[in-house]
């Protein structure tokens, strides 16, 4: 889990710089926007409503590393707790 906690720090942090750095370019095509978004260009020197829509392919595998990384914390800290409770219970009956 380490490994890909580091990996989605890195990738994160490649791709909100790059958001930034589009960001403050300007608004251009380079924000790779997408069609049916609901962006306002009137809003495009808004940082906080333009940083939600620029790069959306590269924020949506960094939403997905996230959410794999979530996904891998909740399983160990499941089998981790079952493994406690188990060893527990074991120390139990054996008083």
């Amino acid at each position: 889990m380490d490994q890909t906690q580091k990996i989605y720090d890195k990738t994160n942090a490649k791709v909100e710089k790059e958001k930034s750095e589009l960001f403050e370019k300007g608004f251009s095509d380079k924000w790779q926007l997408l069609k049916q978004s609901n962006f306002e260009p009137d809003r495009a020197t808004d940082r906080e409503h333009a940083m939600q829509y620029i790069l959306p392919e590269q924020t949506n595998k960094v939403e997905n590393l996230h959410d794999e990384l979530e996904y891998f914390t909740e399983q160990m800290y499941r089998e981790i707790s079952r493994i406690v409770n188990d060893n527990t219970q074991v120390q139990m009956l054996s008083l």
